[in-house]
């Protein structure tokens, strides 16, 4: 008698092996947890777009020996404005959230000037745009970036975010030079 041996697996040592892979991939997702790693992702962002107008802002004020923008030294000390080219519509179709939380006065446009000078896209490609939250329910645009900008007395500037997540309790994302 002759034995032949098969090369080969059963089905159920496949089967078996799929639900250990995937009881393992189902331990992983939850671990990992995808929605916290979004959050993070987007708070990194707003982050990196706070730095790069900041900085912008500073570059711009070295470069010009030292002085503030004119339009930006209009502004009044200590008061928070959306950037954005809303105008004096931002407080009355922003959120409220970002009303609320930070007393917003109307729109501050950075991308203009007087005598029409380029203010911030000198330095930086265009205004960011803050990515939306989960929750928030906003959608940011041109006109209203989800960013707002104080001209502080001491001569430093703090740019913010109107949210960061999780929605109402995350840090609060400010930048100040």
């Amino acid at each position: 008698m002759i034995k032949k041996y098969s090369k080969g697996f059963t089905l159920i040592e496949i089967l078996i092996a799929v639900a250990i892979v995937g009881i393992i991939a189902a331990v992983a997702f939850v671990a990992l947890n995808p929605g916290k790693r979004l959050e993070d992702s987007r708070n990194a962002r707003r982050w990196s777009d706070l730095s790069a107008m900041a900085s912008a802002i500073k570059v711009k004020q070295v470069d010009d020996g030292g002085a503030y923008m004119v339009t930006f030294t209009g502004l009044t000390a200590g008061t928070p404005y959306m950037i954005g080219t809303c105008g004096g519509a931002c407080t009355t179709a922003s959120p409220a959230d970002c009303e609320v939380a930070i007393g917003l006065a109307n729109g501050y446009d950075l991308d203009s000037d007087t005598g029409g000078v380029n203010a911030i896209t000198t330095y930086i490609a265009a205004n960011p745009t803050a990515p939306s939250g989960n929750d928030s329910g906003i959608t940011w645009d041109g006109a209203r970036t989800g960013y707002y900008i104080v001209r502080n007395s001491s001569g430093t500037i703090t740019v913010g975010s109107c949210e960061s997540e999780p929605t109402g309790t995350g840090p609060l994302i400010q930048v100040q030079r």
